[in-house]
């Protein structure tokens, strides 16, 4: 099936590529979405791929430098291997951008604004009945820890976050 507009595969592709990078994963599949047919699409992404106008690793490595600073190292595996990105290339830049001590600072980072937050929400609930058992500290660690386990930070991370930095009365 060929597109039904008069453009070509390359053309659409290179109109894609100039707005933003792709791995092959996502630019074989835009290209399927506006209909052309696989040998087409085929052919297309490995001349791409050729003149390194579309590169799995590159493209790897600029969501990592984007994302590090938002993302966990677990999240951002997930968001790469969504993207197409090969387990093994992602595993070893990973490996090189986040340090155990990079993702307790970005673990703690991330604490520090839920912990706010949780404070916050914390003032309304503590007069209501059901709250009035529960201590201030406990409660906010669980809201904290539970938000960034979500967020993909390993459970020890989130522990040793929780029990160095926001222990006592904060």
């Amino acid at each position: 099936m060929k597109n039904s507009g008069n453009k070509n595969a390359m053309d659409i592709a290179l109109s894609r590529l100039s707005r933003s990078q792709t791995t092959v994963l996502q630019l074989r599949k835009y290209l399927e979405r506006k209909g052309f047919d696989l040998g087409n699409i085929n052919e297309t992404i490995k001349k791409l791929v050729e003149w390194n106008y579309v590169n799995d690793k590159e493209y790897a490595l600029a969501f990592i430098r984007t994302k590090r600073n938002k993302f966990s190292k677990k999240k951002t595996i997930i968001e790469l291997q969504r993207a197409g990105v090969d387990q093994e290339q992602t595993s070893t830049l990973l490996d090189e951008y986040y340090t155990d001590e990079h993702e307790y600072q970005n673990c703690l980072r991330f604490a520090q604004k839920i912990w706010q937050t949780e404070s916050i929400k914390w003032e309304k609930y503590k007069n209501l009945a059901k709250y009035q058992h529960i201590i201030r500290e406990a409660f906010l660690k669980k809201k904290v820890g539970d938000k960034l386990l979500m967020r993909g930070f390993s459970f020890d991370i989130v522990k040793n976050v929780l029990a160095n930095e926001f222990s006592g009365d904060i």
